[in-house]
């Protein structure tokens, strides 16, 4: 198996909330760690064990009232995710959209975009892509670049 067939099967193999593992810039990450001499299968190995690590360890981090009062501001610039829910309703977004998050913060559309689609409430996953972040809702195929404003 191929580096490139494995990374599509680790893909298809996770979840929503999993899904910043599947969407990091391994090679980048490989470079920087002085991994990238392994074998793509090699790699493949780690990538996902890094999944399941990062699976385990959100069963063991179930959020809780006290987690969201301390997440209730922007993340620190080494945070690379974060998990919430719209608070309410979501009707998509169409340029300079404010985004009110569960767990207190609230998110701004940093990049011009349309796309309507309503939920209540839907799973939010914010993560780092390339130094930014990048807000990906539940439902919506696109993951739109937002910014932190509280």
């Amino acid at each position: 198996m191929n580096f490139l067939s494995a990374s599509v099967v680790l893909t298809l193999t996770l979840s929503f909330s999993e899904l910043a593992i599947a969407q990091t810039n391994w090679d980048a990450i490989f470079e920087e760690a002085s991994l990238s001499h392994l074998s793509p299968d090699d790699q493949a190995k780690v990538i996902k064990m890094l999944g399941l690590a990062y699976a385990a360890g959100r069963q063991d981090s179930a959020p809780t009232s006290a987690n969201y009062k301390s997440n209730s501001t922007c993340p620190t610039s080494t945070r690379k995710l974060v998990e919430t829910r719209i608070d309410g309703e979501f009707e998509g977004w169409d340029g300079e959209t404010i985004f009110k998050m569960s767990n207190g913060q609230i998110w701004q559309q940093s990049e011009y975009n349309y796309h309507y689609r309503y939920a209540y409430r839907p799973e939010v996953f914010l993560f780092k892509d390339n130094g930014r972040w990048k807000m990906k809702v539940d439902g919506v195929d696109k993951a739109l670049g937002v910014e932190c404003l509280q």
